[in-house]
């Protein structure tokens, strides 16, 4: 009798997994995956039942994945959508996948344009150039239309601050008070 594995792992996937080696790939698939076409001449096995994560829970918990390539992970792009976009299945699979100690699960990214004007590194995220951390002020209304979309924000440190700063006097300047008061309108955000 086997210790400490997972009762989601049938005797025929164990097998299977078992006789993994390197360069094999195993997909982990929905009902409505092509499998019996796309698997011919591999094993296929179902899960029914089974939710996505819950599979990749128990998968991940005995079979180790590479560390010698750059995406040991990957899914298909949802269709009709852009990269980098994620459906709520896809970014909760790999937060088990986090949870699991898989931390090349996400792709490395790399930084492609470091700039110290973040309005053109926002121009830049818009065209499709890449992916930007960026303000919440900034994008506030890029996000409320579409024209972009929230990644990775598990990923995401603690918040920043701004600090504005100007000379003291008894009588603020009309323009460094409006400025002021603008940046306190624009800058404050949902609690």
């Amino acid at each position: 009798m086997l210790k400490n594995i997972d009762p989601l792992l049938t005797p025929d996937l164990l097998k299977v997994l078992a006789e993994m080696g390197h360069d094999d790939a195993i997909v982990l698939a929905d009902a409505n995956f092509t499998a019996m076409s796309l698997g011919v001449g591999k094993p296929v096995l179902r899960l029914p039942g089974i939710g996505m994560a819950r599979a990749v829970q128990a998968v991940a918990s005995v079979l180790p994945l590479a560390q010698d390539v750059p995406h040991p992970v990957a899914y298909m792009q949802v269709g009709g959508t852009e990269v980098p976009y994620r459906s709520a299945l896809q970014r909760e699979t790999m937060a088990v996948l986090a949870r699991e100690g898989v931390a090349s699960a996400e792709p490395r990214l790399r930084t492609v344009l470091a700039c110290n004007n973040i309005e053109a590194v926002l121009g830049a995220t818009l065209r499709g150039l890449g992916i930007a951390c960026l303000p919440d002020f900034l994008v506030r209304d890029a996000l409320a239309d579409g024209r972009l979309v929230s990644v990775l924000e598990q990923d995401m440190g603690p918040s920043r601050q701004f600090r504005a700063l100007w000379p003291s006097s008894r009588h603020l300047s009309p323009k460094v008070r409006v400025l002021v008061d603008h940046l306190g309108a624009r800058l404050s955000g949902p609690p």
